[in-house]
């Protein structure tokens, strides 16, 4: 069964239990928010619903083949739709993600010849544990020669990979300890964290040349995979970190539009990273795991069923967002000699 086919149902599966999640919302909307909690929801949403990702790749294989790689314009029709492609948010500009297209890419940008690449997974509630990570490797290690691609929770990482400043500082303010554990909607934290981060910061804070964030859209009957950067102000940054974390009903609504497509958690996609070089470090939260582990294939009910469980917000009380950040800078800390390897060759 195609990936389309698969979102849909899933789709209408937790259509069928609108009700209840409107009162679930509803009840946090009467709950004092906290701005940094929109890194905690976005992140928590794949610790657990990695399982239907990473076994709904199968079907994202098959339906690649049903797709024609011809373009990325959205103006084109469905036939010509590609299912990824990079977008250049300040002149609109879109490279399919084909060799022909990466090439061009590559000529256009004659910075990026010369950096190297770290990707960020989405992680759920343990994107915190790869907030840590990063803190640590951006402490540690000069990055001036490297660019950040992530999704999801791998996103807002990027973002933070991509500041300017003091690291320490912009930490400081992303995890106050005295709201980060408030629970509040998601939708309500998105938009806090998002006046948190233009309140606090400008554009100039940032170097958006090297942030790249996957998102997973859906335009002319087809779901594909944008890599936007490029990005207009620090605004448009926030605004395409919201639209990779957008999971239906769980983020605020049912649709969330970003450059004028409808969007969704980039963690949908199969491969919602910058793809024009390898990764010198591809940053998960099991990243010092020596095996990863392998689960079965479920049937389609099973994956829709997961799915719906992955994005409930009863699972909030099993994490204590601190241990997770200082497990992953010490755990980072700990594996220092491997880092060393990787940052200093």
């Amino acid at each position: 069964m195609s990936t389309k086919i698969i979102f849909l149902f899933a789709m209408l599966t937790i259509l069928g239990c609108r009700t209840s999640a409107a009162k679930l919302l509803g009840k946090y909307r009467k709950s004092i928010v906290s701005p940094t909690n929109i890194l905690s929801y976005s992140m928590h949403l794949h610790s657990q619903s990695s399982f239907i990702i990473n076994n709904l790749k199968t079907n994202v294989n098959n339906c690649k083949k049903q797709f024609i790689k011809k373009t990325c314009d959205k103006n084109k029709t469905a036939s010509e739709s590609s299912l990824s492609c990079i977008v250049k948010n300040k002149d609109n500009r879109q490279f399919t993600d084909d060799a022909k297209g990466k090439e061009l890419y590559l000529q256009e940008n004659n910075f990026i010849k010369d950096k190297k690449l770290i990707s960020i997974s989405p992680g759920g509630y343990k994107g915190f544990y790869m907030l840590g990570t990063c803190l640590f490797i951006k402490e540690n290690y000069n990055l001036d020669k490297y660019i950040f691609s992530g999704a999801s929770a791998g996103a807002w990482n990027s973002l933070f990979m991509s500041y300017k400043g003091d690291p320490l500082e912009f930490i400081s303010n992303i995890m106050d300890p005295a709201i980060i554990n408030k629970t509040s909607s998601i939708f309500e934290v998105e938009v806090l964290l998002k006046m948190k981060l233009l309140q606090t910061y400008k554009s100039e804070d940032f170097d958006m040349n090297r942030l790249f964030v996957g998102v997973t859209t859906y335009n002319k009957f087809n779901f594909n995979t944008n890599i936007f950067t490029d990005f207009d102000n620090l605004d448009d940054a926030v605004n395409c970190c919201i639209a990779s974390s957008h999971i239906p009903l769980i983020t605020g609504g049912i649709f969330n539009k970003y450059n004028d497509m409808y969007s969704f958690d980039g963690g949908f996609s199969e491969f919602p990273y910058l793809n024009v070089m390898k990764p010198t470090i591809h940053i998960t939260p099991s990243i010092w795991e020596a095996q990863k582990k392998v689960f079965k294939k479920p049937n389609v009910y099973n994956k829709i069923q997961t799915f719906y469980n992955s994005t409930t917000l009863f699972s909030r009380e099993k994490y204590d967002l601190f241990e997770l950040f200082d497990n992953g800078f010490g755990d980072a800390k700990k594996n220092k000699d491997k880092l060393d390897l990787i940052f200093h060759n």
